[in-house]
């Protein structure tokens, strides 16, 4: 496609030059330099400004040219990687570290050139209390996207509409050609280049309050609220274009409105008739030389071989230029499949699954020996072939943690499906930080027939599995991976699977780093399993080497739903998804409530804080605001929520009488609702095997000796089960009864007050 239409990526010059630096009026070669507002066009006018921006000669690069340290918005990651590759020669893959840690690394001298959405009042502010004088330029343009359901009628809307809604003016989806109903208009949060472009769209329109309680955390995460929330039929959110990484509307449970009957895509944005454009800037210090490398790189990115590059990786050119092409919008195909496994669905998926643990990696199962270690060898060395020096700046890059200098082979084997991993491995260092992949590998084997599967086999025959799995893993990609709330840095909206983009297990998907994640990022399938071949049970009797045990695994069901409160966001049994009774479920939904409203409002820590001495106007509660609510096997259920507030340095549990140090756990009978006792767990004679011992976080099943034993309580049935601890390894968390060779452990607290653990033998096991 030629690129042969004027691109009207400036705003009228009085409009755009509002509080930003300007280019010298003689120098009508150089690009206009916006940065604080009114960065997004609402016109498609041609002003002589813009006509002074569509002519630039083509750029060089001094033979002593060094590329400088750059850092930017994740969104800009693929930006810089192109340009990176163009002029050194060779296939770059660096990660950026978001956008306002990269201002602070270029207000810290750890680098010299940003690319950035609009910086933002605030940002301003900090350069100008730190005496930093900046210069930012124009080096690819941006389209500014809103999206509704994809059940809302309302498919244009105009600008002043758009301000309208979010100015708090129209609240009603009637007023704008829609259905009765309130429009629930959600907004980003104040750090993101996604609000900074809202705030510039806006201009001297207020941008009201936001009427949500949630802010969502990251571009993926507004899409996600419009597409999936209970309201998500009447909101309305907004987000960048960045189709470098393709639409998220693949997903199809959104839709982008049209601006002034214009719907935003590659043709749109590029032609210029799509009315909200805007700019991606290099940011950097207006001391740099003339002759520096920052100024010869951004002369070099606006020159025509530089806006060809970055065309080329999917971006918009900020400006014309003659004879321009862009790529087609073939070069990548959304992965499509149905289910292929030859397996029907059943009714009712099962509560339990089988799975082998500690694998050594000197074998796997009986007939597969030979396929799975001809996979490794060839995985192994395909790998080895990586550039070591590339792979050292990704880490340096990523600040990656615990780095595998070979690539690392797992394996995990459940139902039957043997799933081999074999990868370079890190991690973030941070709390509850996932292991990722610089490059990685994977096989999925059934050991009944020792065949290969595809990703497409483990799914129920003809089961149309795609749009269900690419929501699924948008809705992972803005979750929290650690109980601090941290979540996965994101290049670009997810827009659903790319053929090419990613690995996969029985049980995940690997995503490649520098696509649509920063980093080789693994998300869970476990939520899909009902539709999965890999859900019925197997227990592989007789196909596993003897010495390799395998253990009956309780399965942990999260039919819930998120309510916001406060801070804190409840998450309540869903009657439809939760397969319990209706009673338990509103018994449980009830208890929540009692836990929030008599101990988690904002009066009611205000009042806690005070009377612990602490700062009520100082602190918050940690470590994750949430209160998550699971049914383990359709037997109990486990309330889970933080239970620590931190204010002046010190910390206080809200809630006594639970073994965590942060967090409070209940557990209540799946069948009745009521608070789980001791006797609902076990069979009888399990008394008589059990062992007692004091309660505390040390306790080790394992070493009994190290531990204090406890004087046996009177009424054992009576007393209430606080946690149960699972002992096998990582990928386990708390709450989950297994069939291991290790004792059950459970504490409890009798009537009396005290708590003790009780180690049981696991054949005791309702």
């Amino acid at each position: 496609m030629k690129y042969d239409t004027p691109l009207c990526l400036l705003i009228t010059v009085a409009v755009l030059l509002s509080g930003c630096n300007t280019a010298p009026a003689e120098d009508t070669d150089k690009p206009i330099d916006a940065v604080s507002e009114s960065n997004v066009t609402t016109s498609t006018e041609s002003t002589d400004s813009t006509e002074a921006v569509t002519e630039k000669s083509a750029g060089s690069l001094p033979e002593d040219f060094v590329f400088p340290i750059t850092d930017g918005s994740t969104s800009t990651t693929n930006l810089d990687n192109a340009v990176r590759s163009a002029i050194l020669g060779e296939e770059s893959k660096i990660a950026h570290t978001k956008t306002y840690t990269a201002f602070g690394n270029l207000l810290g001298g750890k680098c010299r050139l940003i690319f950035t959405t609009p910086l933002s009042d605030s940002q301003l502010k900090s350069m100008e209390t730190a005496g930093f004088r900046h210069e930012a330029e124009p080096v690819a343009g941006e389209g500014f996207v809103f999206v509704v359901n994809k059940n809302n009628p309302v498919d244009t809307l105009t600008v002043e509409q758009l301000k309208g809604i979010y100015s708090g003016e129209i609240t009603n989806w009637s007023e704008v050609g829609g259905e009765d109903a309130e429009i629930v208009a959600y907004q980003r949060n104040a750090d993101s280049g996604s609000q900074n472009y809202m705030l510039a769209f806006m201009g001297d329109t207020p941008l009201m309050k936001p009427v949500t309680k949630e802010i969502p955390a990251s571009m993926s995460g507004i899409l996600d609220v419009v597409a999936s929330y209970d309201n998500g039929k009447n909101a309305i959110g907004y987000s960048v274009y960045a189709y470098s990484d393709g639409m998220y509307e693949n997903i199809a449970e959104i839709k982008y409105i049209k601006v002034n009957g214009v719907a935003p895509s590659p043709e749109t944005l590029a032609d210029g008739s799509y009315p909200l454009l805007g700019y991606n800037y290099a940011v950097f210090s207006a001391e740099e030389a003339d002759d520096s490398d920052v100024r010869a790189l951004v002369r070099w990115m606006q020159s025509d071989e530089g806006q060809q590059v970055i065309a080329d990786a999917g971006y918009i050119p900020y400006r014309r230029v003659e004879g321009l092409t862009l790529p087609e919008a073939s070069v990548r195909s959304m992965y499509r499949a149905v289910g292929t496994s030859g397996i029907e669905r059943p009714k009712r998926s099962a509560d339990y699954y089988y799975q082998c643990m500690r694998i050594p990696t000197s074998y796997t199962t009986r007939e597969l020996n030979e396929k799975v270690q001809d996979f490794i060898d060839e995985a192994t060395a395909r790998l080895s072939q990586a550039d070591e020096a590339k792979r050292q700046a990704f880490y340096k890059s990523r600040n990656a943690y615990e780095i595998s200098g070979e690539p690392r082979t797992k394996f995990k084997l459940i139902n039957g499906y043997l799933s081999v991993t074999v990868g370079y491995q890190y991690d973030l260092g941070s709390q509850d930080s996932p292991i990722c992949y610089y490059d990685v590998r994977t096989a999925v084997f059934d050991i009944y027939t020792g065949e290969r599967r595809e990703l497409s086999d483990l799914f129920f025959e003809g089961f149309d599995f795609v749009p269900l799995l690419n929501n699924y893993l948008a809705a992972q990609s803005n979750e929290p991976y650690s109980s601090f709330g941290t979540t996965h840095e994101m290049i670009s909206d997810f827009a659903g699977l790319y053929e090419g983009d990613f690995c996969f297990t029985a049980d995940s998907i690997i995503f490649k780093p520098g696509g649509c994640f920063a980093d080789g990022v693994e998300l869970s399938l476990g939520g899909l399993s009902e539709y999965m071949v890999t859900s019925i049970p197997r227990d592989m009797a007789g196909l596993v080497d003897e010495l390799t045990p395998v253990y009956k695994i309780i399965k942990t069901g999260y039919g819930s739903v998120p309510k916001e409160a406060g801070e804190f966001t409840l998450w309540y049994l869903d009657k439809e998804t939760a397969l319990i009774s209706d009673e338990v479920c509103d018994k449980i939904n009830g208890y929540i409530d009692y836990i929030y409203d008599n101990y988690l409002t904002k009066e009611k820590l205000d009042a806690f804080v005070t009377s612990k001495g602490g700062n009520a106007d100082d602190y918050f509660v940690g470590p994750y605001p949430d209160l998550s609510v699971s049914v383990v096997g359709e037997r109990y259920i486990e309330l889970f929520g933080a239970n620590t507030v931190f204010t002046d340095g010190k910390e206080f549990d809200i809630l006594d009488g639970h073994i965590s140090d942060y967090y409070f756990e209940y557990y209540f009978n799946a069948e009745t609702g009521e608070e789980l006792r001791v006797g609902d767990l076990f069979t009888e004679g399990w008394e008589e095997k059990a062992e007692f011992y004091a309660a505390n976080d040390n306790f080790n099943t394992r070493d009994k000796a190290s531990n204090t034993a406890y004087t046996l309580p009177i009424d054992l049935d009576s007393c209430r089960v606080v946690d149960i601890e699972n002992y096998i390894s990582a990928p386990f968390n708390n709450g989950t009864l297994t069939d291991l060779e290790w004792d059950a452990v459970v504490y409890i607290a009798c009537e009396n007050g005290d708590q003790a653990a009780v180690c049981i033998p696991r054949e005791f096991i309702k």
